[in-house]
Parts: structure tokens; C-alpha cells; sequence
């Protein structure tokens, strides 16, 4: 585990592009799922305008993030070592904030669902 996260080659950093897609995404669905229960709301103010509609916010969450991720993935394929050793730092960070974003989801879901019973 220590490895790949210390690891900064381009391989690596796309797969962690890959699973930081992938938390962003369940983030949505964990968001919308919680969201229509009524007793959770969007913390995030920007994105709360677009939980409003269900359409919106999966398209900014869904599209948004995979153009990022596809140009980011190209644009790392022409950097330095210096510049793979800064992004792999900074993509292993923001899947560490999804990470601890998407287990909080899942204990608010675990608490909806036990006090729902």
C-alpha cells in the first residue's frame, strides 16, 4: 500500500485518477441518495445550487471530473519526474479527502438506515 502511494510513475498516477474518479462519482450517488432521505444536505455550497436537480449534479460530478481527469492524464504524460513527484502528492491527497468523504456517507447512510428500521 505504502508503495503505491509513494509511487509517481505515470501508470500510477493514472490509476489513482482512476480511483479518484470513481470516489467522486459514489460521493454523488452517496450525496442524492442521502439528499432524498431529508435529513442530510449538501455541505458543499457550490454544489448545493446543483443537487437541486438530480440531472445537473450528475453532470457536474460525472462529466466535469472525467474531462478534468482525461486532460490532466495527457498533460502528465509530457512532465518532468519533478512535476509526476508534485501531482502523484497531490491526486494521493484529494483520495484521501474523498475517501474520508465517501466513509462518512456510508456512516450517515448506516444511521438513516438503522433509525429508518
Amino acid at each position: 500500500m505504502l508503495s503505491f502511494i509513494r509511487d509517481h510513475s505515470l501508470a500510477s498516477v493514472r490509476k489513482k485518477l482512476i480511483l479518484l474518479y470513481i470516489l467522486n462519482v459514489l460521493d454523488i450517488v452517496f450525496t442524492l441518495i442521502l439528499q432524498s432521505t431529508g435529513y442530510f444536505m449538501e455541505a458543499n455550497p457550490v454544489m448545493a445550487v446543483f443537487v437541486a436537480s438530480t440531472f445537473s449534479a450528475l453532470a457536474v460530478k460525472i462529466l466535469l471530473p472525467a474531462a478534468l481527469c482525461i486532460f490532466l492524464y495527457y498533460r502528465l504524460k509530457k512532465a518532468t519526474d519533478k512535476q509526476l513527484k508534485r501531482s502523484n502528492v497531490l491526486v494521493t491527497a484529494l483520495l484521501f479527502i474523498y475517501a474520508c468523504i465517501n466513509i462518512l456517507h456510508m456512516i450517515w447512510l448506516s444511521l438513516y438506515l438503522i433509525h429508518a428500521s
